[in-house]
């Protein structure tokens, strides 16, 4: 006789799977996770897409710039405050990454912190003026 072992799922006993059975099971699992994914992610593109996207990007940098013209007078007050010393993430090398990443710029482009307390600022706060578009050209914000 043939006795396969069992499992009991709260009161309905199951024969237990074999090693086969379980991968078809997980590969299952894993192609219907899949199909969730693609069907959230559809609803996503139907709600609002791409315009929806570019509307919430201008929102975001609108309010980023706002915040950024009202810390700049707390930042003209405590320029202390804003050190990358002092900073929570500090690990010793941020701002020598972020200076890094600005190496591409021609030396007229070169934001010039003495000059513009707006991009010390930013420069302190390992922010890229260009992301919430930020001209130390013009001392100004632009669309």
């Amino acid at each position: 006789m043939n006795h396969q072992a069992s499992t009991t799922v709260g009161s309905i006993k199951r024969p237990k799977l074999t090693q086969e059975e379980q991968a078809l099971q997980k590969e299952w699992k894993k192609y219907d996770d899949m199909i969730q994914q693609i069907k959230q992610a559809k609803c996503y593109l139907d709600k609002g897409g791409p315009e929806e996207l570019e509307q919430l990007i201008t929102k975001w940098r609108t309010i980023a710039q706002k915040v950024a013209e009202e810390l700049l007078g707390v930042f003209n007050e405590q320029k202390e405050l804003f050190t990358v010393e002092t900073s929570w993430d500090y690990w010793g090398d941020e701002e020598s990454i972020f200076m890094e990443e600005n190496t591409d710029l021609d030396e007229h482009e070169k934001p010039d912190e003495e000059d513009d307390p707006m991009v010390q600022m930013l420069t302190r706060l390992k922010i890229n003026p260009e992301v919430i578009h930020y001209s130390a050209e013009t001392n100004s914000f632009y669309d």
